[in-house]
């Protein structure tokens, strides 16, 4: 199922992706393709299919059936949608950064000033705020410098303020390192943000079909034009059968 992408462009690209679960379809004849500099956001309520899709692309979940491919040595950066930090634990910024791989100080102050946190290098990981440590996640997966950093709802836990910071920064570093960008989100908003330089958004929507009922399945893909903002939608719908 994945193999060397045969696009030259793309970095990680998706085709006819099906999968199910206890014969209730999850998702359906998906696509997807991502590109150096390009944000592509999978935005959907909980229990959509999101984390299942970005499993399949990553190789830690089998899908039914369909194609992954994937840029030959390319490097990814994940981003965790939330860590539990034992109070006890003590393992400052640095340390921490440390456990994804040796890194020296250059390397490491260089990324933490990229996300505008240097003043935590020394800090104990406990006793940062959640939109810092959101941050210090963001440097773990940005520090070995990846062609694509997956991101899975990195403003959780972030006020209204710290999100706006938040993803313009994302989309700064996107654009000046030249990475691909997969981003999970459930707020549809995110799509309309006037300073993320979105280039897809792909919206799922899944409702598990339970017995005797049936399911609707929903795929939006909204893309955005350069220039002014114009959005494009294309919608395709499937409707399923429980089975008795």
């Amino acid at each position: 199922m994945h193999s060397t992408s045969p696009n030259n462009s793309a970095l990680i690209s998706a085709k006819s992706i099906y999968k199910s679960f206890s014969g209730h379809r999850v998702l359906e004849d998906i696509k997807l393709s991502i590109e150096p500099g390009q944000i592509v956001t999978l935005i959907g309520p909980n229990g959509a299919g999101k984390t299942t899709l970005v499993r399949i692309v990553l190789g830690l979940l089998q899908a039914d059936s369909g194609e992954i491919f994937r840029q030959a040595s390319l490097q990814i950066g994940y981003m965790p949608q939330k860590m539990h930090v034992e109070s006890t634990m003590p393992l400052n910024v640095f340390r921490f950064l440390q456990l994804s791989g040796k890194h020296d100080d250059a390397m490491v102050d260089e990324t933490l000033t990229l996300l505008r946190i240097l003043h935590l290098k020394r800090r104990q990981l406990a006793a940062v705020s959640g939109g810092e440590l959101q941050r210090v996640l963001l440097a773990r997966a940005l520090i070995r410098k990846p062609g694509l950093l997956i991101l899975d709802e990195p403003a959780q836990g972030v006020d209204l303020g710290g999100q706006a910071e938040l993803y313009a920064l994302i989309s700064e570093i996107s654009s000046n390192q030249g990475c691909g960008v997969l981003m999970i989100s459930h707020d549809l908003h995110l799509v309309m943000w006037p300073r993320m330089k979105l280039s897809v958004s792909i919206n799922i929507s899944a409702a598990t079909a339970s017995r005797n009922t049936s399911a609707t399945i929903l795929h939006i893909s909204i893309c955005s034009a350069p220039g002014p903002r114009r959005i494009l939608p294309c919608i395709h719908t499937t409707t399923t059968t429980g089975t008795t």
